[in-house]
């Protein structure tokens, strides 16, 4: 099973990382995998999305990762970013590119 990827587009650093999720589900299943998608840019400017696998579904590790880097990408900044995308979209495009020549569907 894949854990983990780390590619470069630009000035950022995109790292996938498969987690243990130990919280118990409301249906009651405990565990599962947690896959969190980080971009860190030099400017200092970094984003977290999270996507979890519960333990009835079978893992696909591409799927999680493009669900939370599609989380990930999304966020917003609240700072001088005025509610803008804090990844740029120019950016957000170029790690789509490289993600999908990384992870290949």
């Amino acid at each position: 099973m894949q854990t983990k990827q780390t590619f470069y587009v630009g000035d950022a650093e995109i790292r996938i990382e498969v987690k243990p999720w130990t919280v118990k589900t409301k249906s009651g299943l405990d565990g599962g995998i947690l896959m969190e998608a980080t971009a860190f840019q030099r400017n200092g400017f970094g984003v977290r999305g999270q996507a979890v696998c519960i333990p009835t579904d079978k893992f696909d590790f591409r799927f999680g990762a493009e669900l939370a880097l599609k989380k990930a990408l999304a966020v917003t900044g609240n700072f001088e970013m005025e509610g803008k995308k804090v990844v740029m979209y120019e950016t957000r495009k170029a790690i789509w590119n490289e993600f999908n020549k990384v992870l290949p569907k």
